[in-house]
């Protein structure tokens, strides 16, 4: 049954990961999310408040996970971040940051089988021109290039 299933995946069994157009870093975020009407309540209902919010901040976890053990999981997949040049929604730089958090992490590693990150910046694209807007006008860019993985 599904449930059991549920239980049965582990990271390992993770081939890849594309991470696009997402908030990597929560405390650089707050404007924008209170702009778009997801004010310190209901960011607190998700996260907790204060401090724990940092538990679900990708940037932050990467960089303590970076600091504790001197690289990260070696069962990492292939990790490619994807952001649009145009999204005002969520700034380059949090992108930027969080590939760069990812790729300092992973060059402490010495195993062979390190994981690759790769940083991607399409320059026309907005926040959701990859997933919405781009299909929705016959522009499959986003998923011939994820098939292509």
């Amino acid at each position: 049954d599904s449930t059991t299933s549920l239980h049965k995946w582990k990271p390992t069994d993770l081939k890849g990961l594309v991470a696009v157009s997402a908030p990597y870093h929560f405390p650089q975020m707050r404007g924008t999310f209170r702009k778009h009407g997801l004010g310190d309540h209901v960011l607190n209902s998700m996260f907790g408040e204060g401090d724990c919010q940092d538990d679900y901040d990708p940037l932050r976890l990467v960089q303590r996970l970076e600091q504790q053990t001197r690289g990260v999981s070696p069962a990492l997949p292939p990790i490619q971040v994807w952001h649009g040049a145009r999204d005002a929604t969520v700034p380059v730089h949090c992108a930027q940051e969080f590939a760069q958090a990812l790729q300092q992490a992973t060059r402490r590693m010495t195993t062979p089988n390190r994981p690759n990150v790769e940083f991607r910046l399409y320059p026309t694209w907005t926040h959701t021109d990859g997933i919405l807007e781009g299909p929705m006008s016959g522009d499959h860019e986003f998923h011939g290039e994820l098939a292509q993985l």
